[in-house]
């Protein structure tokens, strides 16, 4: 199992490409952890300049990082988590667009290390705007992948903890393999197979 120090995540947060790639990682991992996700909005790479919230998650139960029901997403990968989660919670609390803060959860998500984060959501909590306030920073984000392998790979080649070659994932061997036959397997091949 791969294991991340929260450092490893923080400094990758100097990366100018982190503020591209935050949100595909919190989508990746959403995806790999999450079994029923009924609505997913969190666009990465270029997109991340686009108005509108950072993500939207609809889950039908959530786990120990997706809320269940609705969920508001922001992401901040600068020097100062506090301050920029402060400037998304009003920012998106004044005006929260589509979303029903009565009903939804807000989350701020950060790759630095934040010894504040309890204490921000505690006193945002209390103001009862939203059903629920959530932060998670890096060593949540250590945590968070080591619970979706194949996550962990692709970021561990992402910040240089691997090889960029001699090291494949199991989705990577399974499309190799199943793309050598012909006519190619396919995962629904498969179970069509098993039930026989």
């Amino acid at each position: 199992m791969l294991r991340f120090d929260p450092s490893a995540i923080s400094n990758w947060a100097d990366q100018p490409e982190a503020t591209h790639l935050l949100p595909e990682l919190i989508r990746r991992l959403i995806l790999a952890t999450v079994p029923a996700v009924s609505h997913l909005d969190i666009p990465a790479g270029s997109a991340v300049w686009l108005p509108g919230w950072d993500g939207l998650l609809a889950a039908e139960a959530g786990n120990a990082w997706t809320p269940d029901g609705s969920s508001a997403w922001e992401f901040g990968s600068g020097k100062n988590p506090a301050s920029k989660a402060s400037v998304e919670y009003r920012k998106r609390t004044d005006d929260p667009a589509s979303v029903d803060v009565a009903n939804a959860t807000f989350v701020f998500v950060t790759p630095r290390q934040w010894s504040g984060k309890r204490e921000w959501v505690e006193q945002r909590r209390s103001q009862r705007k939203w059903s629920d306030v959530r932060a998670f920073d890096a060593s949540d984000l250590a945590v968070w992948l080591e619970h979706a392998p194949a996550v962990a790979g692709w970021f561990a080649r992402l910040i240089g903890k691997l090889p960029a070659e001699g090291y494949i994932t199991l989705e990577e061997w399974w499309d190799n393999w199943s793309a050598a036959s012909r006519p190619n397997i396919s995962p629904a091949l498969v179970v069509v197979f098993q039930g026989l």
